[in-house]
Formats: structure tokens, sequence, C-alpha cells
């Protein structure tokens, strides 16, 4: 079997289980690859704020992969490594096109998570009520989005939340011809929007050459839409039990789902 040095993990519905904690098991299992001498990465389209709770269980855990490839973090420094950011028309420009449905607009600069203040309070009504008690407490709450973001001069991602499936429909037809990259959520009716070029994929492949690493040499675990570019860009890629058939068609090998220990499995069938 091939030797490799690097697995890098998606979060929600990979690392975490449904209640989004990491189990002590996975936790065990990071451990003895870190121990190994192995790296384990986090591949995440969430922003550093949104890992701060995870930041004890998962203190060995050097490296991170952010905001969907956008911002890459080294925890130990507490140092950006890399960071991409949108142009400043082409910000006004995907706001404009956004709009007309009314959706919830949330962005990432740095360490900030910024979102419109009466929105957050009914998150629910863009089917992600499951991360309601995250963004109370974790986010940077402004009156008007849409003025705001001339406020923040650097934005590595902007992620929509729609009402309905008509809705991201209608957007996406308006949006096509923009110079971005797009993903879709497993768990919500939400469109995240990064700058071209810019991926999980493209994150791994500046990690690995930060780190001299082989691509070939790596491993990605996802289970939704954003993972895809990561997936095609490991040199083993491994579907969660829960990802979606796409996925899994996608994908070299399977393991067990979030709630059983899939990543732990991955690492233990694949790393060490």
């Amino acid at each position: 079997m091939k030797e490799y040095r690097l697995i890098a993990v998606d979060m929600d519905g990979t690392l975490l289980t449904s209640d989004k904690r990491v189990a002590e098991e996975t936790q065990e299992d990071i451990r003895r690859a870190i121990e190994a001498g192995k790296d384990v990465v986090l591949s995440t389209g969430r922003g550093l704020s949104e890992l701060v709770d995870y930041r004890e269980v998962l203190s060995n855990v050097r490296y991170g992969i952010t905001a969907s490839g956008g911002l890459i973090y080294d925890s130990w420094e507490k140092k950006s490594l890399f960071r991409a950011e949108f142009d400043r028309d082409l910000i006004r420009e995907i706001f404009e096109e956004v709009r007309p449905e009314a959706p919830m607009v949330h962005f990432f600069s740095g360490h900030k998570s910024v979102v419109q203040s009466d929105q957050v309070h009914h998150m629910a009504d863009y089917h992600m009520g499951i991360y309601q008690d995250m963004f109370l407490a974790k986010t940077e709450q402004v009156e008007d989005i849409y003025s705001a973001v001339d406020n923040y001069p650097e934005i590595e991602k902007i992620n929509v939340y729609f009402r309905s499936k008509e809705d991201r429909s209608r957007h996406l037809e308006r949006m096509n011809a923009l110079p971005v990259t797009y993903a879709f959520s497993v768990e919500s009716l939400s469109v995240e929007i990064s700058p071209k070029g810019i991926s999980k994929g493209s994150g791994l492949l500046w990690l690995c050459d930060y780190l001299g690493i082989d691509p070939t040499q790596t491993i990605a675990v996802g289970d939704g839409d954003n993972d895809r570019a990561v997936l095609k860009s490991a040199g083993l890629s491994v579907a969660m039990g829960n990802a979606g058939t796409a996925i899994q068609t996608l994908c070299d090998e399977k393991v067990s789902d979030n709630d059983h220990n899939g990543v732990g499995e991955a690492i233990r069938r694949f790393l060490l």
C-alpha cells in the first residue's frame, strides 16, 4: 500500500458528529496519527471564528484550510499563511446579484464572521437553524450587510443562504457569468462563493507545496459538494458513509458515516 503523509478532513458532516462534536474515538485516532509523524489538516468551509469551540480538542492539529481554501492558517504560530480576497468591484456586483431573492448573506474577513443582525435570529428560515446558536455567539452583527461590506477591506469568502431551491436557481442563473468559484452546501440551500480558482483543492495544493509534500501522498475525506476539488486534488479520495451518491462515486474509497468515526476509520485504514 502507498505511504501517505497527510490527511485533509472536512468538518461538518465528516469530522463532526451530527450534534457538532468531535467524538472521543476520533480524537484518539487523530492523536495516534500525529504521534506517528503524519499531518492531520482541517479542510473546511468554516471561517476562523467558527473553529474556536474546537481549539482545545483539536489543539494538536496545526494547519487549517479554512473558508474553503480562502485562508490557510497555522494554529500553533497563530498566523495566516495564505489569504485570498475578492476584488472590491466584484463584491459589489455579487451583492447586487443576490439582492432580488432577499437571502441571508454572510462573509468572512480574516478572524471575523459577519452577518446582518435581523437575519441571524431567524436562521431556520434559511435552513440553517442548527447553526443559529453558533452564529449568535461567534459572528459580528451589522445593521445592513450590503453597506457594511465597505468596512471590511479583505473578504475571502461569501456564503448566501436561500429560503427555497427556486430562489437559489434564479440566483445562479444571474451569477453564472461572474469570475468566481461556487460550491453547494449539503445541509442547506446555500451557495458558497470564493474568488476564482480558490477551493479546498487549491488550498491543499498550496499547503503541500509549503510543507514539501507531494500531493499524491495525501488523503482527503469529505461528504459534500464543496469537497469535490480537494477530493480530486488528493492522492486518495475517501467518501463518508453519509455522503451523497455523486460524492461516493467520485471517491476511491468509502468509510463509515460521521456518527460512527468515519474519519478515524480513514486514518487507521489508509494513513497508519
